[in-house]
């Protein structure tokens, strides 16, 4: 018996596809995969893409997940993980209520966070610009809009922009009630 394949499901390409992953550029579909802004049916686009990426990141995502909703929705995976991006297992906090945060960070050029380390799992989507996070004592990596990635967990960081364009991404953290999901750090000098 022949069914017809959901219109969702339906490829544009014969080339598989290749799951998204903090490790690998090589995956990133490119600018001509990603909506438009002025095209999200939200006077606030980047209210809508925050829910969303929450969506992707709060609950496991599931090549199905389309299917679940109706046929005019679209759900894209932005980030599946079970390690941040240094490759350390993510282990959620517990002993009090969960809460989870969400925020629109926003850098100027030329601006930097400032060292500090997270305390929980955190989550960040670049909506535009590219910023270099400088693990103390490890390597720097790049990321540019459309990437995906869980924060490091524990080491000092420190994540500056990258070129004249300022940085915004969207960030969220998986804690617990009463307690920071970000220490800022003693001062650090940058690596020569």
């Amino acid at each position: 018996m022949g069914s017809t394949p959901h219109p969702l499901r339906r490829r544009t390409s014969a080339a598989p596809r290749t799951p998204r992953s903090h490790f690998s550029r090589d995956a990133h579909p490119g600018p001509r995969h990603r909506p438009a802004m002025n095209r999200l049916p939200c006077r606030r686009p980047w209210l809508a893409l925050a829910v969303a990426a929450l969506a992707a990141v709060a609950a496991p995502a599931r090549e199905s997940a389309a299917a679940e909703y109706n046929q005019a929705v679209r759900a894209t995976t932005l980030l599946r993980t079970t390690t941040e991006v240094a490759g350390t297992p993510l282990a959620y906090p517990t002993g009090a209520p969960a809460e989870v945060s969400g925020l629109l960070v926003e850098l100027p050029p030329g601006a930097e966070t400032g060292w500090h380390r997270h305390t929980v799992p955190c989550f960040a989507y670049i909506l535009s610009g590219e910023i270099a996070v400088e693990q103390k004592d490890g390597p720097t990596r790049t990321f540019r809009a459309g990437d995906a990635f869980a924060e490091l967990v524990g080491p000092e960081h420190n994540g500056r922009t990258v070129g004249a364009e300022p940085v915004r991404l969207v960030f969220f953290a998986g804690g617990v009630q009463g307690h920071a999901f970000t220490e800022k750090s003693a001062a650090t000098a940058p690596r020569p």
